[in-house]
């Protein structure tokens, strides 16, 4: 087994990767990617069995659990409100784990991992609720997530947001 870890730091948590990254360093089955490629991406998602999100706190609409649902990949996350939210309004199975417990991450993740049927049948019924979303309304609920967010700050502004039905996944 070999855990792959992606991305780059958020702006709120500089040098976090970094600590982690010098903390681990040599550890056998840890593979440090740093930012991908867009044109890796896609395979990147492909050679995963199970995509984690194991967010501290949310930054707002996560597109690594939208790459995921479309990528047909199983999801554990850190179990926070604004993820279930997501998930919730996205009509997405995500497997969630308790925040900071790695005792909690570790089990959920084993659990996916020994199980081909739930993560086939996760996988499945997200791939079908992604494909239902139509491109603006990804956008609209980007802005909304935005919105919350500053809304949480106290922050006055908002992002005026357009009329219009969405589907229902």
């Amino acid at each position: 087994m070999k855990l792959t870890i992606a991305g780059t730091e958020h702006i709120r948590f500089p040098e976090y990767a970094r600590e982690l990254k010098s903390r681990f360093a040599g550890t056998d089955g840890v593979q440090w990617l740093g930012q991908v490629d867009e044109d890796n991406v896609m395979e990147l998602f492909r050679r995963a069995q199970v995509v984690v999100l194991p967010y501290a706190a949310s930054t707002g609409s996560s597109s690594v659990l939208y790459q995921a649902a479309t990528w047909g990949r199983a999801v554990a996350a850190s179990n926070l409100e604004e993820t279930r939210a997501l998930a919730r309004e996205n009509d997405l199975c995500v497997e969630f784990f308790e925040n900071g417990n790695a005792a909690s991450l570790r089990e959920t993740v084993r659990s996916l991992l020994c199980s081909d049927a739930q993560r086939r049948a996760q996988a499945k019924h997200n791939f079908a609720s992604i494909q239902h979303i139509r491109p603006e309304e990804t956008c609209l609920r980007y802005a909304e997530a935005f919105n919350r967010a500053l809304a949480k700050g106290r922050n006055a502004k908002r992002i005026p947001l357009p009329r219009m039905e969405l589907s229902q996944p």
